[in-house]
C-alpha cells in the first residue's frame, strides 16, 4: 500500500474550526498492491468514523447520513490516454445491489495529483461500496495500484473545497517540474540552453543520426503528421526509414509502424523514442 497524495481539499479542510468538521470530512480510499498491472481491488471501507462523531442517535437520523461523492486521483504522471473503470456495488438490498461500473477518459499529459469526478450516475447512497479499479493500457510498472487512488467526500463543503482545490491540484506537480528545471539532471528542452548559457557554453541543435553502409534502417523520428480535412492535424501512423534515399533503386527499406498510435505528435525526441513500437 503507497502512501497517496494529499488534496488541496484535504488540506483546506483542515484549516476549518470543529463546528465545520461534519462539512468537510472526507476518506482516503486505497488500493490493495496485487502484482495486477490492469487492475487492483479497493481496500474495504466504511463511514463509521463519520457515524461515530456526527450521528450519535442510533437508529441513525437519515438527514444526517453521509452522502458521498467520490474522485478518482492519479498518483503519478499518466503520459498516454488511459481508460480507468470503477466497478462498484450497493448493499443491504439498495437500488445499487447489482455490481455496476462506470468508467473515466484520463488525457495523455496528465500530472500527478489531478483529480477527476468518479460518476455513478448521481448515485450518493452511503451504501455504495467500490471495489475494483480497471487501467488500460496496463501500467508500465506492473502494478495498478500504484498509480490510482480514491476520496469520498462526505461532507457538502468537502465537495466545494474539492471544486475550489481541483486546478492547485492539476498545477502542483507542474509547479515542481518548473523548479526542478534548475538542476541539469532534471532540466529539459530549453531549459537546458538556458543553463549552458548561463556556464558559457553554447548548446547547439540535435543532429540526425548519418547513413552507413551497415544501417539495416534509419528512423530520425521527426515525421510531419498528416492533415483531415478540417486541417486538423492527425499522428503519424508510418516513420519514414532514411535508407531510402542512400540505397540503390529496387532496395527494400523498412518504415516503422506507430503501432495504436501511441507516440504523440509534441513530444521530444525521446520520449517519442521510447514510445515507438518499430515493427520492421
Amino acid at each position: 500500500m503507497t502512501i497517496m497524495m494529499t488534496t488541496a481539499a484535504e488540506a483546506m479542510a483542515g484549516r476549518f474550526t470543529l463546528p465545520f468538521a461534519r462539512g468537510t470530512s472526507t476518506l482516503s480510499i486505497p488500493l490493495i498492491e496485487g502484482g495486477n498491472a490492469t487492475q487492483a481491488q479497493v481496500d474495504n471501507y466504511d463511514f463509521s468514523d463519520y457515524l461515530a462523531r456526527f450521528v450519535p442517535q442510533s437508529p441513525p437520523d437519515q438527514s444526517l447520513l453521509p452522502r458521498p461523492r467520490y474522485i478518482l486521483v492519479a498518483e503519478r504522471d499518466i503520459t498516454v490516454m488511459t481508460q480507468v473503470t470503477v466497478d462498484y456495488r450497493g448493499q443491504n438490498g439498495t437500488a445499487t445491489s447489482l455490481k455496476q461500473s462506470r468508467s473515466v477518459s484520463i488525457p495523455a499529459d496528465t500530472y500527478a495529483g489531478a483529480s477527476f469526478v468518479l460518476d455513478l450516475n448521481g448515485e450518493d447512497d452511503p451504501d455504495i461500496r467500490l471495489q475494483t479499479v480497471h487501467m488500460s493500457p496496463a501500467a508500465s510498472d506492473g502494478e495498478a495500484a500504484h498509480w490510482w487512488s480514491l476520496r469520498a467526500l462526505l461532507g457538502n463543503l468537502a465537495k466545494l473545497l474539492w471544486v475550489i482545490g481541483w486546478e492547485k491540484d492539476n498545477i502542483r506537480r507542474h509547479l515542481a517540474l518548473v523548479q526542478a528545471q534548475h538542476q541539469i539532471s532534471a532540466a529539459t528542452g530549453f531549459s537546458l540552453d538556458l543553463l549552458g548559457n548561463d556556464l558559457g557554453i553554447p548548446r547547439f541543435p540535435p543532429q540526425p543520426y548519418s547513413f552507413d553502409p551497415a544501417t539495416i534502417a534509419l528512423y530520425h523520428l521527426d515525421d510531419r503528421p498528416a492533415t483531415t480535412k478540417d486541417s486538423q492535424p492527425t499522428e503519424v501512423a508510418q516513420v519514414e526509414d532514411m535508407t531510402v534515399y542512400y540505397i540503390p533503386a529496387g532496395q527494400a527499406s523498412h518504415p516503422g509502424t506507430n503501432t495504436g498510435l501511441l507516440a504523440k505528435r509534441g513530444r521530444t525526441l525521446w520520449q517519442r523514442l521510447h514510445l515507438y513500437w518499430l515493427q520492421c
